[in-house]
This record gives structure tokens, C-alpha cells and sequence, in this order.
């Protein structure tokens, strides 16, 4: 038989196993809290929290979409975008010069054409080496809501990208014979390097 002393420790016990059970289930059960019940892979690849370092052939970009609809659509979209991030931010680095020396409107113009042409290019050309999706469960005040959440790694080669700026840096070097010439032609030996 139980003396006294047991009783309340195996009592004392049960009650705090109890408590961290509820208080357990309580976590799962607070509004916006979320579980993925279905994925493309036992694992989430490890691009999704870091995009992979530029190879010797490529630039990768990762887009990410949540939508009640199982496509990876916008997130493809994503990834496009942020693409297009990049060739801003690169373009605005090489066009730094003429717009020091000849004024933003002229770099201006020079690097929304180059902008273009290389979106273009690399539009084509993106590859879209892996998509991973999640469907998820959210409870929210009305209930349960389930959701996809898609990610995409999309891939540009890094000499498509090369040959498309040597090409739009020609375009731009025979269409302007005056000292923007000698700039542009700088640029393309910075990118040749």
C-alpha cells in the first residue's frame, strides 16, 4: 500500500505531467500557429533558407509564394524578380562612371537599354533547376486553413549573362561615337576580366 508521502508524490507528479500535456497541446493550438501536413520531399532543401553560392556556370535565385492553389507560378515569379534585383544593382555599379562624368539622364538611358536587353536574355534563358512546395495548416478564428507555401530555384548560366552584356555594351559603344565611347569600352574590359 501507499503510505501518505508516496500518495502526494506520485499525485504531485501526475498533476505536473498533466500540466505540461495541456500546456503542450495549448501551443498547438494558438491562433496563427501553423503545421505542414504534405511536402514534395521527406526534408526541406536547404536552398529555401539560403540561396546557393554562384558557381562556376551559374547565379541562382530563390522566389517564394504562398496561395491557397498548388502552383509554383508566382514563385517562379519571385525568383524572376529578384533577378531583375540583380541586374538593377549590377547595372547601377557599371553605369556609375558616365553618370558621375556625363549626368543621370545619359546613364540613365544606357542602363534601363542594358536593364531590358539583359531581363530579356535571362528570362529566356532561366532555368528553373528545383521547386519545393509544403502544404500547411494555419488555424486562424474561423478555423482551419490550409495553404500552399512554393519555393523555386531558378538558375541563369553565367555566360549567357556575359555574352548578353558584351552584346548590349557593343550595341550601346557603335551608338555613341562621342566620348561615351571610351566609357562603355572600359566596361566591357572590366566585365572581360
Amino acid at each position: 500500500m501507499f503510505q501518505k508521502s508516496q500518495f502526494r508524490t506520485v499525485a504531485v507528479l501526475s498533476c505536473l505531467i498533466a500540466s505540461l500535456f495541456a500546456s503542450a497541446c495549448q501551443d498547438d493550438m494558438r491562433i496563427g500557429s501553423e503545421v505542414i501536413v504534405e511536402s514534395s520531399r521527406r526534408r526541406a532543401p536547404k536552398w529555401i533558407k539560403q540561396v546557393p553560392k554562384q558557381s562556376l556556370r551559374y547565379y541562382y535565385f530563390v522566389g517564394k509564394d504562398s496561395s491557397y492553389q498548388q502552383t509554383d507560378r508566382y514563385a517562379y515569379q519571385d525568383a524572376l524578380s529578384n533577378l531583375s534585383a540583380y541586374l538593377s544593382t549590377r547595372s547601377t555599379s557599371l553605369y556609375k562612371k558616365i553618370e558621375e562624368t556625363h549626368g543621370l539622364e545619359e546613364a540613365k538611358v544606357l542602363r534601363k537599354t542594358y536593364i531590358q536587353n539583359l531581363s530579356r536574355a535571362s528570362i529566356s534563358g532561366a532555368i528553373k533547376k528545383d521547386v519545393y512546395w509544403e502544404k500547411v495548416e494555419k488555424l486562424t478564428r474561423e478555423g482551419i486553413k490550409p495553404f500552399y507555401r512554393y519555393y523555386v530555384l531558378l538558375a541563369i548560366r553565367k555566360k549567357a549573362l556575359r555574352d548578353s552584356e558584351a552584346r548590349t555594351l557593343r550595341e550601346q559603344s557603335t551608338e555613341n561615337r562621342t566620348t561615351l565611347k571610351h566609357e562603355l569600352e572600359a566596361i566591357q574590359e572590366r566585365l572581360a576580366d
